[in-house]
Order: C-alpha cells, then sequence, then structure tokens
C-alpha cells in the first residue's frame, strides 16, 4: 500500500504505546449481545497490562477467518487467539487459537493492481454451528450502489479527538463514497486506485485506527453481507478491501486447508448423545462463485442411516446447509460407515 495509513498506525497493538493510541468506530452506538455473531476479533494472551486486541475479522465457516494482511504478524500469529461473536472484547467464552496463516501474496489479480491487505486464519475447535458470514462474488459486487448505506462495525474508542475506550462491539451507519473521492482524498491520479478497496466518508464518524480487518456490512433482502473489511484511510476517508476480487483465491486456500490433494479422503468419528433417536448432521460448503447442486447422496446397504427427503438441493455461492440424516435403528457399540455425497461432478 502507498504511504502510512492511520489505520495501519492504529492496528498495532503489540507495542503498550500503540495500544493507548488503538480508536475504533467513532458516534456509535453500542451493539447487542449476539446481533453479530460472525464478527470476531484477534487477541495477543501474552499481554497482561493493556488491552489485548489487536485486529478485528470476520469468520466464514469451516474454522477460517478473514482479517487484514497487515494485522499479521508472523513472528506472533500462531501464539494469538481468534474470538468470535463476543459484545465484549474482554468475553473469552468463544475464542479459539490460530493454527494456520496465509496472506495474499502479490499486487496484482490477473492484469489488476490490487492492495493485496487480505489474510486467511485457520482455527482449531471451533463448532460447526458457529454462525457464517456471507461474502459477495463479483456479481454481487457490480448491484451496490454509489451511495450505498454501509454499517461499520468495530471495537474501541469513540472519539477522534481524545481516547476514550470502550470495550463493547459497536456501529455507525455509513455511505459508499466514489473512487473519484477517494483518490482525490489521497493525493491520487484519477484512476490511479487499486481496484479492490472500496470507500467510505467518516466525516465526523465511521471506521478510524484499530479497526484493521473488522468487516464493513451492506444489505439485501433484510440479509447482511461483508462489502469488505477495513484497510487504511487518511483525510476522511476508509478505505476497505472489498470481497470480490479475491472470491476465488479465498476457495483456493479454503480447498486446500479442508481438502488437501496430498492427504487420503477425511474420516469422521461420530459420537451419538445418549438420545432416543439422534441425528447424523453433514454439513455441506460451496466455496465456488457459482450455485452447486447435491446430484447424489449415498449409504450402505444395511446402512442405519434414514436418507431424508430432498434436502441442500442446490448451494447457492458461498453458502453452506446442514443435511441431516436420521437413526432408523439403534446402534449399540461400535459402528462405521462411509457416507457418500456428490457436488455437481465433484464426489466425497
Amino acid at each position: 500500500m502507498r504511504g502510512v495509513s492511520w489505520l495501519l498506525l492504529g492496528s498495532v497493538g503489540l507495542s503498550l504505546s500503540a495500544q493507548a493510541h488503538t480508536t475504533r468506530v467513532v458516534d456509535g452506538t453500542e451493539t447487542k449481545a449476539g446481533e453479530w455473531p460472525f464478527i470476531m476479533h484477534i487477541i495477543n494472551p501474552r499481554i497482561t497490562n493493556g488491552s489485548q486486541h489487536i485486529c478485528g475479522g470476520g469468520y466464514l465457516g469451516g474454522g477460517i477467518a478473514v482479517t487484514a494482511k497487515h494485522c499479521i504478524f508472523p513472528s506472533e500469529i500462531l501464539g494469538n487467539l481468534v474470538c468470535i461473536g463476543n459484545q465484549s472484547t474482554t468475553n473469552r467464552n468463544n475464542c479459539y487459537p490460530i493454527i494456520d496463516v496465509e496472506s495474499f501474496a502479490g499486487t496484482t489479480i490477473g492484469t489488476q493492481s490490487v492492495s493485496g491487505d487480505l489474510a486467511l486464519l485457520r482455527l482449531s475447535g471451533v463448532p460447526v454451528e458457529q454462525p457464517v458470514m456471507t461474502i459477495p462474488t463479483l456479481s454481487d459486487e457490480a448491484q451496490m450502489l454509489d451511495n450505498e448505506p454501509l454499517t461499520a462495525l468495530g471495537y474501541g474508542s469513540t472519539s477522534y479527538t481524545s481516547y476514550i475506550p470502550s470495550d463493547t462491539l459497536r456501529q455507525r451507519q455509513i455511505s459508499r463514497q466514489s473512487d473519484a473521492a477517494c483518490e482525490q482524498a489521497f493525493g491520487l491520479a484519477t484512476g490511479s486506485m487499486e481496484v479492490d478497496y472500496l470507500c467510505a466518508a467518516r466525516a465526523s464518524y465511521g471506521s478510524a485506527p484499530g479497526d484493521s480487518g473488522t468487516p464493513l456490512i451492506y444489505w439485501r433482502n433484510g440479509r447482511p453481507i461483508a462489502a469488505g473489511i477495513v484497510s487504511d484511510g487518511q483525510n476522511g476517508i476508509t478505505r476497505y478491501v472489498r470481497f470480490g476480487l479475491y472470491h476465488d483465491w479465498i476457495a483456493a486456500v479454503a480447498q486446500s486447508w479442508l481438502h488437501p490433494q496430498s492427504e487420503p479422503e477425511p474420516q469422521y468419528q461420530l459420537l451419538l448423545p445418549d438420545q432416543s433417536q439422534p441425528q447424523v448432521v453433514l454439513r455441506l460448503s460451496n466455496w465456488s462463485a457459482m450455485t452447486r447442486s447435491l446430484t447424489g447422496l449415498s449409504t450402505a446397504a444395511d446402512s442405519p442411516l434414514e436418507l431424508p427427503d430432498p434436502q441442500c438441493s442446490t448451494l447457492a455461492p458461498n453458502s453452506r446447509c446442514s443435511l441431516a440424516l436420521a437413526l432408523k435403528k439403534t446402534i449399540s457399540g461400535r459402528y462405521s460407515e462411509q457416507i457418500g455425497y456428490q457436488l455437481d461432478t465433484e464426489v466425497h
């Protein structure tokens, strides 16, 4: 990225001096508990005096989270934790260790210049029922308006002029700005801004130093969609890395982590609770940019698993679906079975 930005400086939460100046969504209102279950933040548990908060992010499912690349400090990132869905940064009830990280490498996608300020985190132990964040494809992004209403989210201070800390997640309605206004604010030549940036006016409120990596939300049919994440800003304009251009990269990294080609097909051990009619839940994920169809599902001929009526028959881009299989007879002792399913021509 060009120059030194105020969000980059504010997000360096590893030094005590940086922590003291960390500020976030200004003139925002406090969110309700559970209102944003997929919003997450990175903490450094080794800090014992001062805020442990480093950056924000969003949970994508499958143990994978997204944040800004400039939030990643290679020497310390694997010792940090990601806390998901907490209203307060002091809540440690839903925090998970980072076991791998993949930062976008490069400054172009095809022939287009990009900031590259995006990174994925692989987490350990996240339950499958954890709510996930929806990210748009390029075609989804094309439907956004120049002055699209947006929801800025972040943890921390409520002032630009002085440090007034807040330990709770806050939100503020802002609006999208044109590329021309963004280029003027950053002193860039017309048409020279990286194509992966989406700009929003801060005016006297909105995102601020320390919000790096936190998602920016737009709405379609009452449904929240993450337009991008906080990257940098100056002169009252914030730049957010938008997801559309990175959709294929995100999908490729997710596939390499969830289904590595060098490893055998994954095997799952199911521990059934003491219930009269427990269910087996198969969680399907479509990380591609296209709609996919569930074209096949099979079990052994003598399987105690009862196939459901058609469920999850189609999966929209970047979507998940939970397929419930019921037990049609009692299982006593240890039982092992392979379940096969097919998404279009891809067999699992």
